[in-house]
């Protein structure tokens, strides 16, 4: 151990001999002297001092074993050359982001010390094994108040300044979690840049207390040695609880794997058996020209047949494949280009998932991904709260066209309709927070997998019941369950009172002559600009930026997710615009529209160019270093979410309509339409494999683009695979027993298989 903090007090020698690097050129000699001198210094000075800080410790066993280490170290004992060898090592890149330093996680856990008690009969007893520990290093000023008087008497001062927050990314003094002693109090989207992590591997007698006392005493050491100079920089050790990984820890984790609550794997294990069953019954359900027929197998009297065939693999399979067939398209009904749009909407929203987690990774070039946040091309995935808003507008669109057929039709039950489409939400979901609080804890392990995958099952075992009621956008913040499933609460909200706005556009516009058939519309309208003016009151009253912006402080990023990002009242906008366009394509299905041809260059020219607004308008602001400005991010705020809808919504419009030319092919093709059957469990699942991702990952990475795309195809590959299976095992059968509980499936005489509601709850 006397070496490993030997390295630790040269590591924080290095950098501060990197912040000091801008001396005069005259005193070159000197200063590499100088350095010489202090760094022969330490050496000399610590090699005691490390070993007797030992004592400081007040867990004697701890104590012991660390000064047991320290001697077997000396003695090149393998056992000791490995955990050192497992520790974290004198880095480089600091400037550019480099700051989180993972050392060996497996090295560090396959060790084992054995007692040196015992004989030749008697086995010997495990003395400690390697202990896994991240260490939080924190640089501060001890009185930032005096710094900007020091700094015009201390140019060196400034020097150091400049460094930490080159190192740090100009986040420095914008993220506080760090010192927090309950770093998980935040959600794992807000951005990670000055964060500075030492792995250290250490005998698992010692608790997370005494390896921070410990480093705590090797800082002030070093510090106390110091010119100075650095008297007012402030360097502190943090270790929290999910830091820690000992190889116990580990083992009882696969032990539990297969001991401990594996509810989740039986019902998995019962639906896989009931979908084999379902399988065989299908295969031998008599086809039109063997009815009547003698055969011993034939279930079709048997009273749970239908239920049993919901659960036919091939008859599921055959639902994603012959989506979008023309012998299952209705030309006056259907919104094929809608498949397209739900199915990119769900690329972008992983996308934009993953390039948030992306802050949270430790990688050797972060600046890298601070330059790239800059550039034109990263734009869309940095603007990019848009993606949930066309998920709003596809469901509000669906949900006006479809209330609009029940109301011609009178038969209208908004009970029942709520009630469908909880059935058909529900089991997918459910099954994921089943997921995720008994299984996503254990399906694999690495350094960071307590703060990011243990702490998110721990959400969930608190917090899974607000999903369940659909009220987890306003409730439970910031420990959400699923973190993503916020948007279907608030979706789920605007369903149930879609109708209050709906039905008064309805009635005038069937029994009101001239003007006053749109009457019904002031509502809607009415309603949309309070959201709007919620927006901009909310944004400027608080100081919140017009955007998710890296650049704001953590709690700023925090309030804006909570009251902006995830209220219904300030996201309704575009899911209300959207049942007005439904209730207009729904008055319009089978008619011939006619537009001018000017009109529809107007049309698309408007649409354009409120994508390009959207997206492109804030890129000055989204830049470090440019001041927030509280009236004009403000009116970006109310304003870009229904701009966004209004584009949106010309598109679909116009391609409903004839008018949207390649760009309705496009997305009207089969491929989308097969592939929207499976976006709603791709969007349950992307999360969870992001988050697994995110906890095992072993050291820091080189990113570029090239990797970086392909780590992302390589994320929506196994995003689809589980998703598929999600989607044959639950969503699929489930929907189908909706159907049949409801008596909305349509029987056919060979797989007397219950068809999918046209709207197929439309759950994106």
């Amino acid at each position: 151990m006397k070496i490993i903090e030997l390295r630790v007090a040269i590591w924080f020698v290095f950098i501060l001999n990197t912040l000091t690097a801008a001396k005069l050129p005259s005193k070159k000699i000197e200063l590499e002297k100088e350095q010489h001198d202090i760094k022969w210094s330490v050496s000399a000075k610590l090699f005691d001092a490390f070993y007797q800080s030992t004592d400081d410790v007040a867990n004697e066993i701890c104590s012991n074993d660390m000064k047991f280490y320290l001697q077997e170290l000396s003695k090149i004992t393998p056992w000791a050359i490995e955990m050192f060898d497992a520790s974290a090592k004198l880095p480089s890149g600091l400037l550019d982001g480099n700051l989180r330093h993972l050392g060996h996680y497996d090295e560090c856990l396959n060790i084992e010390v054995k007692s040196q008690e015992g004989n030749e009969n008697t086995a010997k007893s495990t003395r400690f094994s390697g202990q896994y520990c991240l260490v939080r290093i924190n640089f501060d000023w001890k009185n930032a108040s005096r710094l900007s008087e020091e700094v015009t008497k201390n140019s060196l001062l400034l020097n150091i300044d400049n460094a930490l927050d080159k190192m740090m990314l100009g986040r420095r003094g914008l993220e506080d979690r760090h010192k927090d002693r309950d770093p998980q109090a935040h959600m794992p989207v807000i951005p990670i840049f000055s964060l500075s992590q030492w792995a250290v591997c250490i005998p698992s007698t010692c608790t997370q207390k005494d390896i921070e006392i410990y480093m705590q005493k090797i800082i002030n050491i070093l510090t106390s040695m110091l010119p100075e100079s650095y008297s007012m920089l402030n360097i502190t050790a943090r270790i929290d609880k999910e830091a820690c990984t000992s190889h116990s820890h580990v083992n009882l984790a696969n032990v539990e794997r297969w001991t401990s609550n594996n509810s989740f794997t039986w019902f998995m294990i019962f639906l896989i058996s009931i979908s084999i069953v379902g399988t065989c019954c299908d295969l031998i359900t008599p086809t039109e020209n063997e009815v009547g027929k003698p055969n011993c197998y034939n279930l079709t009297n048997f009273p749970g047949r239908n239920i049993l065939l919901s659960f036919s693999i091939p008859a599921n399979i055959n639902k994603i494949l012959a989506a979008g067939s023309r012998a299952t398209r209705n030309p006056s009904t259907t919104l094929d280009c809608l498949d397209g749009t739900r199915f990119l909407s769900t690329i972008w929203v992983t996308l934009t998932h993953k390039v948030l987690l992306l802050t949270q990774e430790p990688f050797m070039n972060k600046g890298h991904l601070k330059e790239s946040l800059a550039s034109l091309f990263w734009v869309p995935l940095t603007a990019n709260m848009m993606s949930v808003d066309s998920f709003f507008l596809i469901g509000g669109l669906l949900r006006g066209y479809n209330y609009s057929n029940d109301l011609d039709e009178g038969k209208s039950n908004q009970v029942s309709s709520v009630i469908q489409r909880y059935l058909r939400l529900t089991p997918a979901l459910a099954v994921m927070i089943w997921f995720y609080i008994t299984t996503l804890h254990r399906v694999y392990y690495g350094p960071e997998w307590d703060i990011y995958c243990t702490s998110a099952s721990v959400d969930c075992r608190e917090s899974w019941w607000l999903n369940l009621l659909y009220i987890n956008n306003y409730f439970g913040f910031p420990r959400l369950c699923v973190l993503q499933s916020w948007y279907l609460s608030a979706d789920m909200q605007l369903f149930i009172v879609s109708p209050i706005l709906l039905y008064p556009l309805w009635y005038t516009y069937k029994n009101k002559d001239g003007y006053q058939k749109y009457l019904g519309a002031i509502p809607m309208i009415s309603t949309i600009i309070a959201s709007m003016a919620a927006q901009f009151i909310i944004t400027y009253r608080n100081g919140y930026p017009a955007l998710f912006r890296v650049w704001s402080k953590d709690q700023i990023l925090l309030d804006y997710i909570q009251y902006i990002h995830m209220s219904t009242h300030t996201r309704m906008g575009p899911y209300i615009l959207g049942l007005m366009i439904g209730f207009v394509l729904h008055n319009l299905r089978g008619k011939n529209l006619h537009l001018s041809k000017l009109t529809v260059i107007f049309g698309w020219t408007m649409s354009f160019s409120l994508f390009v607004f959207v997206l492109y308008g804030p890129y000055s602001t989204l830049q470090m270093g440019t001041p927030q400005q509280a009236f004009p991010d403000s009116l970006y705020a109310s304003t870009h979410r229904i701009s966004w809808a209004i584009a949106l919504g010309w598109l679909v419009f116009a391609s409903c309509k004839g008018y949207g030319g390649p760009i309705n092919q496009i997305l009207s093709a089969r491929i989308f339409k097969q592939l929207s059957n499976i976006a709603y469990c791709m969007f349950l699942v992307h999360f969870a494999v992001l988050l697994t991702n995110l906890g095992s990952i072993r050291s820091a990475d080189y990113k570029d683009q090239y990797k970086l795309v392909r780590e992302f195809i390589a994320d929506v590959v196994v995003t689809m695979v589980f998703s598929v299976i999600l989607y044959l095992l639950v969503e699929a059968p489930f929907s189908s027993i909706t159907s049949i509980i409801f008596k909305k499936g349509k029987k056919t005489e060979k797989k007397d298989v219950q068809a999918d509601n046209p709207e197929k709850s439309k759950k994106l």
